[in-house]
Formats: structure tokens, sequence, C-alpha cells
């Protein structure tokens, strides 16, 4: 149970507390010598005095394991003072002072990794009026940066300079334009992959505004797009027959300057993604039914294969289930799992990644056959995940615990008796969980799916016209109140304004782009 103290229930608990936060923070593999009596009788009852001080605590059997706090930060403050001091001084204009700042997230060790950090911090920012939030932590990998990036934290500054990262989070505002503007309802700035190898294809990767973007690279068939955490780099798939992926070095205007490039191993790579450490990137060979690891080098360069695993299996689709097709890799919350998507044998693989890159299978999970399993997205706090599935408009959940996956739930992805062919292709679950989003390409719409409680069952509320033809993907705003669509076939980028209830409306015109396939917000 999750409850929302003031400043008088805050300090009433005071000493539980402090053995919390000393206990969180004295666990293994922090630096720090916490001290419970100084967060109990110094620390807390300063910051209880600030404007809009909240604190959010949670019980399990009566013990406290968990709390959260923050309140509006302003210059004049030792915290956005000594901020302000290092950053630029057009990042301070936009996000310090008036901010929400988030101070602490401490969870008893026992208790962690089970999705309560995520919860507290959702708990603690709901209903806040501030626009933009705050927060610091460490600069290398660790379980809590990357929570905050999983939960639409972007990274700010990677190193204040003494030894914590700056994340701000921009929380959005509601949207009090038209409904009749003719542009785009987002100006933040994003990467577009498209397909070149087409008739009328794009000539690579593309970035800016979405009413201006521009192609700063020029390479084949980037289909799949990821950047770092720490937002300095960016790699990308060469979907061709000789598959590769490439790495980029962002520079300062957002441009794209080419590392090098890499072999996967396989045919059409059509999926890649950066393990949650940072030091491997994988990918997913669609033709070949295979999955490559790369090391990262210092420099954001790729290594040389570290490991290659070629999948096996067919299905009843004798036209698209012929052999092994890998769709996409993805990690589980507390990316302790890897688990790589096969559409071609109906199979989930999970596995863990060993510290020299190596894939260690612990489970598969066997999609009912024909079904054509395409992506995967986990819940961010319920031990839950979704997969939809390319061949038969289905949407399979699953609960899920240490690695494992077992169906519980199959819902369509249309509604009943809808005509003609389908074929689902991203899937999208919004930053708390509730909702879900999927792409239908044939329908051309975007189903939007609610949550259970508990994760464990969906309920389609929504289908909407994707703005286009054939929308291969979808992508939040990294302030989670607008949903990107590239539509593939007519060239043609819409965006849909979130509400509440997790039902999107259509916002202007869609913008033409050549054979977008990817989108990525930054």
């Amino acid at each position: 149970m999750i409850e929302t103290l003031d400043r008088t229930g805050a300090l009433a608990i005071a000493p539980e507390l402090g053995e919390v936060f000393a206990a969180a923070f004295g666990a293994p593999g922090y630096d720090e010598e916490p001290d419970a009596e100084h967060f109990a009788t110094d620390q807390l009852p300063t910051h209880a005095d600030r404007e809009d001080f909240r604190l959010v605590a949670a019980r399990a059997d009566g013990r406290l394991v968990g709390f959260a706090y923050g309140f509006t930060g302003r210059l004049g403050q030792w915290w956005p003072d000594r901020v302000a001091a290092v950053v630029s001084a057009e990042l301070a204009d936009e996000w310090i002072g008036g901010h929400f700042e988030v101070v602490e997230l401490a969870v008893l060790p026992d208790v962690q990794r089970q999705g309560l950090g995520a919860e507290l911090m959702t708990a603690l920012l709901a209903g806040l009026p501030h626009r933009k939030a705050l927060l610091t932590t460490y600069v290398d990998d660790r379980p809590a940066p990357r929570l905050y990036r999983r939960l639409g934290w972007q990274v700010l500054v990677p190193d204040l300079g003494w030894g914590s990262a700056l994340y701000g989070l921009d929380r959005g505002v509601p949207d009090t334009r038209s409904p009749g503007r003719v542009g785009p309802m987002t100006s933040e700035r994003i990467y577009v992959g498209s397909y070149t190898s087409q008739a009328g294809g794009g000539d690579g990767i593309a970035f800016g505004p979405l009413d201006a973007i521009e192609t700063v690279a020029t390479i084949a068939d980037p289909s799949f797009l990821v950047r770092s955490a720490d937002g300095r780099f960016l790699y990308s798939t060469d979907e061709e027959d000789s598959g590769r992926i490439a790495a980029f070095a962002i520079q300062p205007d957002g441009g794209l300057e080419l590392l090098n490039q890499q072999p996967t191993g396989g045919v059409h790579p059509c999926h890649v993604n950066i393990d949650p450490s940072g030091r491997f990137v994988l990918s997913a060979n669609y033709t070949s039914g295979s999955v490559a690891v790369h090391p990262i080098n210092d420099d954001g360069s790729l290594g040389e294969t570290a490991y290659f695993v070629q999948r096996s299996g067919t299905g009843p689709n004798a036209e698209r289930q012929e052999g092994p097709h890998a769709h996409q890799v993805a990690f589980d919350p507390a990316g302790e799992y890897v688990f790589d998507i096969d559409l071609g044998s109906d199979t989930v693989y999970s596995s863990t990644l060993t510290e020299d890159g190596q894939l260690k299978e612990v489970g598969q999970l066997r999609i009912h056959p024909g079904a054509g399993p395409r992506h995967l997205a986990f819940h961010p706090t319920a031990g839950a995940a979704y997969v939809i599935n390319e061949l038969d408009s289905t949407l399979t959940v699953c609960s899920y615990a240490g690695g494992k996956l077992q169906t519980v739930q199959t819902a369509s992805t249309r509604p009943a008796d809808s005509p003609g062919e389908n074929f689902p292709a991203e899937l999208l679950i919004s930053a708390d969980g509730r909702f879900l989003y999927g792409s239908n390409r044939g329908d051309n719409t975007i189903a939007v799916f609610a949550t259970a409680a508990d994760g464990l069952s969906v309920e389609l509320v929504q289908t909407i016209g994707s703005g286009g033809d054939w929308p291969r993907h979808l992508a939040f705003s990294n302030d989670g109140r607008t949903l990107y669509a590239a539509n593939e076939r007519s060239d043609q980028i819409a965006t849909f304004s979130i509400a509440d209830d997790g039902k999107l409306t259509a916002t202007g015109e869609p913008v033409s782009w050549p054979k977008p396939v990817c989108i990525l917000p930054v």
C-alpha cells in the first residue's frame, strides 16, 4: 500500500524513514555511508518545510519498505543554485526554478527489483501541477538510472562534475490549442529511419522537429534506431542482404558522425537494442532468423561480434513461417533477462546476458501456432508482459517472473468481424502500465488496450485511424502525451494526443516523409 504524506505525516514516521534510507543506500554496491539519525532529524525536517513538499511511503504487512519525496525547487536554494552554476544558461532557463525536485527514492534491498521503485515514482508525481521535474542520480549504470529512463526521464547532463548525472522529465501541460490546427502537435526533435531501397524511399536517417526534419546521415535501410542512455551515440540497423549495424556519434546540433559498421552475420537485421549496462548492442536478423551481440567500445564504436545464435524452427503459415525470423530483442524492466522474439517459429526465447556478451538460454514461450509473434512489451511494475502477433492479429498477455513467461489471455487487435487482411507491427506500453498501443497494418489503425490493475488482462477500448497507410512503427514523445505513427506506404508521420483515459485524438495533418519506419524522439 502506498500513501501520500504531507510535512506532518512524514515527520511522524521520520525514524522509520531514516532506517529505510540507511538500509537502501548502505547496501552493497553503493559508495555511501548513510546516517539514519541525520536523515530523520536534519535532512528530512529541512526539506519538509519546502514549498509543495510531499512524500509517498509504501508498506507491506505493516512494515515500511520504501519511500520517495520531493518539493518545488527554486533558485536561491542550495541544490538548484549548484546545478545552475555548472549547466548552460539555456538549460538553466528552461529547467531550473519552479520545477518539482525529486530528492530521494529509497527501497529496502529485500524488495528491490520488484517494481516498487516505479510505483513510488509514479505515485510521487501523480497530480502535480509542475510541468518539469528534475533529479540527480549516478553517472554509471545502476538500477536507479535505468528505472528513471524507463519511466521517461531524459539525461540532461551525463556528468555534472561531482559524480552525478542530471535527469529531467517534461510532464507536459494540457493542450489548449484548437482542434483545427494544421501543424504537428509537438516541437520536440526526432530521428526518423526510412527504407532507402524501396521505390520513392528516403536517403537514410533524418533529424529535427517534425515539421522541419532533414537527412543527417546517408545509410542503407536504417529500419530501427536506438540511442545510448547518455545521449552521445546512436545505433541503427542496415536492413540489407548482407546485414550490418552502424554506430554514430551524435553532434551538438543533432547531426550524426559515422563511427563504424559491423556485420551482423545474418540477413536483413530489423531490430537493434542496447543492453541496460550500456556495454553491448544486440540485433535481430529477420530473414535468416538469428541474433548477434556486439560490444560497444569506449568511443561508442562497435567491436566485432561477441556472440551469435542461429534460431531454428517453423510454423504452420507456409508463406511466412518456412523458417526462423527473429524480429526483436528486448529486456525486462529489471534488465536481468533478454528476450528475442521469433515470428517464424512462434517462439519467445529468454536468456541472460553474461559479462562477456554471451546469451545463456533460460526458457522459451511457445505462442499459439501461426500467431507470428513480432514485438514484446513489459508492464513497468506488474509481473506481466505482452506480445503482439503479426500473422493472426492477436495480443498475447503473459504473466512474468524470473525470466519465465506464461500465457494467460489472448485478445484481438481489431474489432470483431473486421474485413480483410491485417498485420500488426509495433507495441508500446504507457509509463504507468495502464494502456497498450498496437499498430495494425492493413486496417491502418492503432489499437488501444486498457490493462487490468494486475496487468494480467486487457480490454480493447479504441481503434483509431493511423493517419496513413501501413503503420510500421509507433513512438511516445518524451513527455508521454503524444504518440507518433510512422506510416510506411503513404510516406506520412502522424501525431496523436493521449488523453488521461489512454485514448488517442489525431492532432493536425500528417507530415510527409519518404518511407518512415522508425521514430526516435530525443
